[in-house]
């Protein structure tokens, strides 16, 4: 039986470490630099839109994109650098089985390209996202190369450093927003994000604006839950196996981290991070009864933590306070109060709008002047005021109409809801956001139905989103032209789930959806089948470790952070700033489990009662 290295010390078993020297192979100290970097690198481009993008942005002919764009170049480039220099050094061992399922979804993100219908978007990605083709087949190559890579467990550790430098750097960043000091929001800050050249723009950029939202350096605070979410099962992992003074060098990080992981409001980010944890402290139960120090420190250092933050959010007064934003009933920062229209019924010269507690019905009289009827069907008379209409005391109690007579448009606002109705040659039509006018259409949606703002607006995205994942069957639309199929002009059903009607979908809100919506359903299954296999291998191989070599305790972690972001992916998507941690994390655990199913078959099993 092989010497066993306890958690924390020396190198482990020398099995298949060819990879730790990397002087002779470049490739681990290359997957190291984009580990480390990608996640860091956030930087003001002006990206001019395509002529087909220009319809479903904001009205603008060009995107400032400080997330997106120079981290999906900088991915490529690197990416590049490692397969060029990999295949230049690769040996002849064969591939393992996992490595199929990555090719067969790098080849479909290149196929669903090619037969996209705009072909030069998908290779581009939407703006603010640059999920484009080359970095799907980047995701792939890292994954596949981090799977022979991770064989070695030098390799591994020095992934877990370089995982660790930069969520230090971004944790501590979210510390201080939390705190109400973000630093990009100084003087010094915008400017270290914005070119030399526009001056002026540094002055004028701004990004969240909630106070004690932790958002660290990603694009949302959503994608800040996932990526902390993993970093916590990471520390926690390294913890809870460790063995000597190190287990408790690695304790104020996880805190730090908790900091980001509870300060950005993510559920998904939350119960990502909880049930990656909690799987490790079941694989770990053996060590309940040794880490009596190691529990109690947890749960007075989780306690402390949660109160402290909560406490800090309360006091403030005008910021959201920390445990509301777990409740149950709780509303996103993003959406409005509920709205109780039911309908709006758009003719040729007449439009009824339905709401639970009133209605409207507008018609076109003789004359041409607008005519305005109740519940019950009676004329109801109006005064002028300026384009304000004034309606008798009780008719039409909550409404504000305003009537553009020269380019007959009725706009009528309740509560934060405003509609624009004109009256053209094809009859009543509503304008959105860009006043451009639409006529309502069937819009085809599965399931939620009358829970539209369940999850914060998943409800209405996701039963509209799933009718398209029929639809992309086999192939899919392209990689990042969600945006671009999804019925924008849902508007009825937008207002219904506290979104304003010019608020554009640009994504599922569901990674899984995301995928199969983009690179076709057949990738999906591909990529559930190695997800799947990849968790279901390190369950059978850690069940009964004992965990006192380095090898068993990269790889449970490795899996537990691997599923905590699978799990946090039913509610977030794939985004550029945090995927490539997932996946080298996934290449490497995979590589680490090949190495270590190899060992138990040279050996006894470690860790059976």
């Amino acid at each position: 039986m092989d010497e066993k290295v306890p958690a924390g010390m020396g190198e482990g078993p020398k099995d298949g470490d060819s990879g730790a020297d990397f002087r002779a192979n470049p490739v681990p100290a290359l997957v190291i630099v984009l580990v480390f970097c990608i996640p860091l690198i956030v930087y003001m481009r002006i990206v001019p839109l395509l002529p087909e993008q220009i319809p479903f942005w904001i009205g603008t002919k060009e995107n400032w994109d400080f997330f997106a764009f120079y981290r999906s170049r900088w991915l490529i480039l690197l990416a590049g650098a490692i397969g060029w220099t990999f295949l230049g050094k690769r040996g002849k061992e064969p591939w393992s089985w996992h490595v199929y399922p990555l090719a067969c979804y790098g080849f479909l993100a290149i196929a669903s390209t090619l037969f996209s219908d705009s072909p030069g978007l998908a290779l581009q990605g939407s703006p603010d996202r640059c999920e484009g083709t080359l970095v799907l087949v980047s995701y792939a190559l890292l994954a596949s190369i981090c799977l022979q890579e991770g064989k070695s467990p030098r390799f591994v550790r020095w992934l877990f450093g370089a995982v660790l430098a930069g969520a230090s750097v971004i944790s501590l960043l979210g510390l201080c927003q939390f705190a109400g000091h973000d630093l990009l929001r100084t003087s010094w800050g915008r400017h270290l994000i914005v070119p030399s050249r526009f001056p002026a723009f540094a002055d004028g950029i701004g990004f969240l604006s909630g106070k004690s939202w932790v958002y660290g350096l990603m694009p949302n605070p959503n994608y800040m839950g996932s990526y902390s979410g993993m970093i916590m099962v990471l520390t926690f992992g390294l913890f809870w196996f460790g063995r000597d003074w190190r287990r408790w060098a690695v304790l104020p990080m996880h805190f730090l981290v908790g900091v980001s992981w509870l300060g950005c409001r993510s559920k998904a980010g939350v119960l990502g991070g909880l049930l990656g944890m909690s799987a490790l402290a079941i694989f770990g139960r053996r060590r309940w009864r040794d880490n009596g120090k190691g529990i109690l420190t947890l749960v007075v250092g989780y306690s402390l933590l949660v109160f402290c933050m909560d406490y800090h959010t309360l006091k403030l007064g005008d910021a959201n306070r920390l445990l509301d934003n777990f409740a149950a009933e709780r509303i996103s920062h993003e959406q409005g109060a509920p709205s109780d229209l039911q309908n709006l019924v758009l003719g040729t010269d007449s439009f009824d709008l339905i709401h639970a507690s009133n209605q409207i019905r507008c018609e076109v009289g003789k004359d041409g002047a607008f005519e305005f009827f109740n519940r019950k069907g009676e004329k109801v008379p109006y005064e002028w005021r300026g384009q304000t209409l004034l309606f008798p005391p009780g008719e039409f109690r909550g409404f504000l109409v305003k009537v553009a007579t020269a380019s007959k448009v009725v706009q009528v606002t309740r509560e934060e809801t405003v509609l624009n109705l004109q009256l053209n040659e094809q009859g009543f039509m509503l304008l959105d956001g860009l006043l451009r006018p639409h006529k309502l259409r069937a819009i085809r949606r599965w399931g939620f139905e009358g829970r539209q703002r369940w999850g914060n607006g998943r409800g209405f995205i996701w039963s509209r989103s799933l009718p398209l994942l029929w639809d992309a069957l086999f192939l899919g639309f392209g990689p990042d032209m969600f945006l671009y199929h999804f019925p924008q002009d849902d508007f009825v059903a937008k207002i219904q789930s506290g979104y304003p009607i010019a608020w554009l979908v640009d994504k599922p809100h569901n990674m899984y959806l995301q995928i199969g919506i983009n690179t076709g359903g057949v990738s999906l299954l591909a990529l559930l089948i190695l997800f799947g296999g990849y968790l279901w291998q390190s369950a059978k191989l850690y069940w009964h470790a004992s965990f006192d070599a380095f090898p068993e305790v990269a790889g449970v972690t490795l899996a537990a952070t691997v599923g905590a972001y699978l799990a946090a992916g039913i509610f977030n998507d794939s985004v550029v700033a945090v995927a490539p941690i997932f996946w080298c994390c996934l290449g490497a655990g995979i590589g680490l489990n090949q190495q270590s199913a190899r060992r138990s078959r040279k050996m006894e099993p470690v860790g059976l009662a």
